[in-house]
């Protein structure tokens, strides 16, 4: 079985965004599915291509560990939305995903 290339947090957090059109992402490390993203402020008819988008990355990218650790969410502010996103049989904000 080929592995698979690593990338960093930030690395996929620009190639999410990029795909989504500038959203905001934040991509962590996830015990379960090996990493995850939250994507802030998406509007409810994005979630079917966001789900895609990170499910194919998921696919093709391991999470190359940083020098520095994330907090997911670290940097929301009051008036943002989250809507955190996993493979289905991941998770999504610690509750399975059907």
């Amino acid at each position: 079985m080929p592995t698979k290339e690593s990338k960093t947090a930030k690395e996929l957090e620009t190639e999410i965004s990029n795909h989504l059109g500038g959203f905001e992402v934040t991509v962590y490390n996830d015990p379960m599915s090996g990493w995850t993203a939250t994507v802030f402020g998406p509007p409810v008819t994005k979630y079917p291509e966001i789900i895609q988008i990170v499910s194919e990355l998921h696919a093709r990218y391991d999470l190359r560990e940083e020098p520095e650790p994330r907090v997911a969410g670290a940097d929301v502010g009051p008036l943002e939305t989250a809507a955190p996103f996993a493979e289905p049989g991941g998770t999504a904000g610690g509750e399975p995903v059907e």
